[in-house]
């Protein structure tokens, strides 16, 4: 490892303990996603319209 590397690996090991993406088994409930997303779509010009 390059020197200037060692530094860096102290920050990503702190930056891992608020790693923002779930890695959990479990899957999201569609039903209770749905509402939001469709929201979203309208508010951003798409009509509300999503593909699921």
């Amino acid at each position: 490892m390059a020197p200037e590397d060692s530094a860096k690996v102290e920050i990503v090991k702190e930056f891992n303990k608020f790693d923002l993406y779930s890695k959990g088994d479990d899957l999201p409930e569609v039903a209770q996603l749905e509402p939001l997303y469709l929201a979203l779509a309208e508010k951003y010009g798409l009509g509300g319209k999503i593909r699921w």
